[in-house]
């Protein structure tokens, strides 16, 4: 259980940002969203008001899921604000039936805030010169969603700049495609091995913002992702005849586009189309289907990114993907 004296500077801007969205004009407290919170905390993190990590992760926002930049620090400080008995959090369902989080300050975190001395005026100010661009409660800046991005704007100056928070950053890696052998029929042929290529992963680059101040060198790792989806033979049997499994050649690129025009002669494909391209391992029609896929992304200039997953589905719903 986090308490008072456990709290650290980090957690005073975080208590003052709050209380700055979250207090009413009339003195009455309102709750302020987590996602508008979570951008906030990025743009702060990019001009280096907050002293945290961020990394991708999907999020839920209207009728989509999308990946932004979060910081998981940043949500732990929030949880230890709630430990402490400074904020309350409200759980709410909105009209698309979605789960959203809302959080306003207590009693005891006003008082902690505003009475007892405990943030110092200079970690106000501080939190205040990022997110004040005019006096008054229209000078803060907020947070929206235009249905592609988040928007940063401010109806008391008319400033409006698209977020970043949504492009994830990318670094250069080589995997290798793996399904266990317990899930295999037949060993053959052999999960394809990449390692001939991880040298590519040094020579390429990173468009990483952060300064990193650690590295983490690991080697003979494999990773194994399951999950259970409901659906059976009929699902595997469709699943098969898309990969082509009965078919003398096998596999291909596949896409998720729709083609529109399946009465003409030519299909075009948009030049920033993602394309997989599949190579079947072993199958069983109507029991399960094992394969390897090569992610083929359009990555920014000088990443070198060789995504090969292993992945195996079959009739009871188990799915798995394993590098």
């Amino acid at each position: 259980m986090t308490t008072l004296d456990e709290l650290n500077d980090s957690h005073h801007m975080l208590l003052h940002m709050v209380y700055l969205y979250s207090e009413g004009q009339s003195g009455e407290n309102r709750w302020v969203r987590e996602t508008p919170l979570l951008v906030l905390m990025y743009e702060g993190i990019c001009e280096e008001v907050f002293d945290y990590d961020y990394a991708p992760a999907s999020v839920k926002v209207g009728r989509r899921r999308v990946y932004m930049n979060v910081t998981q620090e940043g949500r732990d400080d929030l949880d230890d604000l709630r430990e402490a008995g400074l904020l309350l959090s409200l759980k709410l369902t909105n009209n698309l039936n979605n789960n959203l989080t809302a959080f306003r300050l207590s009693d005891l975190g006003l008082h902690t805030l505003l009475d007892s001395g405990t943030v110092p005026h200079s970690t106000k100010e501080r939190v205040e010169d990022f997110l004040r661009l005019a006096p008054g409660p229209q000078g803060l800046k907020r947070v929206r969603w235009t249905g592609e991005d988040f928007e940063i704007y401010c109806p008391g100056t008319g400033y409006s700049q698209r977020s970043e928070v949504t492009e994830c950053e990318d670094v250069s890696y080589v995997t290798s495609p793996y399904v266990p052998p317990c899930m295999r029929e037949c060993q053959f042929p052999e999960n394809k091995c990449n390692a001939d290529r991880a040298s590519e992963a040094g020579q390429g680059a990173s468009n990483i913002k952060d300064e990193l101040e650690e590295a983490i060198v690991i080697g003979g790792v494999t990773l194994l992702v399951g999950e259970w989806i409901p659906f059976g033979s009929n699902q595997v049997v469709a699943l098969n005849d898309r990969l082509g499994s009965g078919e003398r050649c096998q596999g291909g690129f596949l896409t998720a586009m729709t083609d529109n025009k399946p009465d003409s002669m030519h299909y075009q494909q948009a030049e920033d189309v993602d394309l997989t391209e599949v190579l079947l391992l072993d199958f069983s029609p109507e029991t399960y289907v094992n394969f390897e896929a090569e992610v083929h992304f359009p990555e920014d200039e000088g990443i070198v990114q060789v995504e090969n997953i292993g992945v195996h589905v079959d009739h009871h719903g188990n799915v798995a993907f394993g590098e």
